[in-house]
């Protein structure tokens, strides 16, 4: 199976330290929402708190994990920069610690990165590390531990799922070197308790911009019926396009808006029902699914998925795969999931939602209540609690989302 490698990123070069913040789910779904505001009370842990953080270029600005940083407590470790060029040697050291890596999304600026964070590691004393995209950005920190341990934390988030996991990374040994390990889906404990101790492993959903991504107003919405598809990574395009034809067939007042890059358009180009767009601005992409009817969103596989949440927190009704990786952000009033694979049962689905045979008002709302309680300042909060929990200094009572 072929994926589109996430090589396509820049760090966040911003040291200012950050707002919000407080704890972590273990497993399970979502549940009942605590309070958004966030008391000072509730932040404190131990250890001073560095982020590595990324920015994946084609996501949109408001989305993205990078958008956890904006809500906790925590200064930015930027990649470093060195005071004169490179010079040859320092590049093919660089190249070479990439390529030794055994990691198909570590590169020369990840390099970068963890040299930036070895030298805070080094300077200062009390700190909890931790790496947004663990597969992309880290690598050899963890081996600090055994020669300067300096009271420091060191922990990573992963978003990969299990199979893809392991055709990225040869030898996952500097994964063990971590004090924790957080996934964004359920799908993914498994997998990190048998590697590290399921006691290192904490699931904290992946969040939204609830207030950026909202719904619009009933008379905004396009006339016809409009679903949306947006992405790439992991979508089952041949899937969505063998639905689209029987769609076609059957209701030629449905259009599907497919949002992602033309090279990655494949077998839904020049199918009479679907419209391409590309390069948009994200106050568009948001008008889109403010203006559109349902999500429509195939998946070979998920553990979170940005398209998903932010079509949510805009009230889409959202038309996906039975996938563990999306159970744990939808519920069963918002969302109406088929097989993988299934272009019959995808297309069934989508007659269903256009012909008005869905409470499409019901599921929209539903959607929007479910994309509230993933919130970044709520799940920022449940971050807070694993940083309390790896610290040294577990809350009493877990948090909860």
């Amino acid at each position: 199976m072929q994926t589109k490698p996430y090589n396509d990123y820049a760090y966040d070069d911003s040291a200012k330290p950050r707002g919000d913040a407080r704890r972590a789910v273990r497993e399970g779904n979502p549940g009942p929402p605590s309070a958004d505001e966030i008391h000072p009370s509730h932040c404190a842990i131990s250890h001073g708190l560095q982020l590595i953080n990324l920015r994946m270029r084609h996501h949109a600005a408001a989305s993205g994990y990078h958008r956890l940083a904006d809500v906790l407590p925590a200064e930015i470790v930027a990649g470093y920069q060195p005071r004169r060029l490179l010079t040859r040697g320092a590049v093919k050291l660089l190249t070479n610690l990439a390529e030794r890596s055994g990691s198909q999304w570590y590169h020369r600026a990840s390099v970068l990165g963890e040299l930036a964070a070895a030298t805070r590691w080094l300077r200062s004393r009390q700190q909890l590390f931790h790496f947004l995209y663990g597969e992309n950005c880290y690598r050899y920190l963890g081996r600090l531990k055994s020669v300067a341990t300096r009271d420091h934390r060191l922990m990573a988030t992963y978003h990969t799922p299990e199979w893809r996991l392991r055709e990225l990374i040869r030898n996952p040994d500097h994964i063990k070197r971590l004090d924790a390990a957080v996934v964004v889906s359920t799908t993914q404990l498994e997998y990190f308790g048998k590697l590290m101790g399921s006691e290192r492993v904490f699931f904290v959903p992946h969040g939204i911009d609830t207030r950026f991504f909202h719904p619009a107003p009933r008379g905004d919405r396009a006339a016809g019926f409009r679903f949306m598809c947006v992405g790439h990574h992991l979508r089952d395009f041949a899937t969505l396009a063998a639905a689209a034809e029987i769609l076609w067939q059957r209701d030629r007042d449905a259009e599907i808006v497919v949002v992602t890059a033309p090279s990655e358009l494949g077998p839904l180009a020049h199918l009479p029902n679907v419209k391409h767009l590309h390069g948009i601005t994200d106050e568009r992409l948001k008008r889109l699914y403010q203006s559109a009817d349902a999500l429509l969103l195939p998946l070979l596989d998920a553990t979170a998925n940005n398209s998903l949440l932010e079509a949510m927190a805009c009230g889409l009704p959202v038309i996906s795969t039975e996938l563990g990786g999306v159970r744990d952000y939808v519920t069963p009033g918002c969302s109406l999931l088929t097989p993988r694979g299934d272009a019959e049962a995808l297309a069934n689905a989508a007659l269903q939602a256009a012909s008005g045979a869905l409470d499409l008002e019901a599921m929209g709302a539903a959607s929007r209540r479910a994309a509230e309680r993933l919130s970044w300042p709520r799940v920022a909060a449940a971050m807070m609690s694993v940083y309390a929990n790896v610290a040294g200094r577990p809350d009493e009572e877990p948090t909860t989302l």
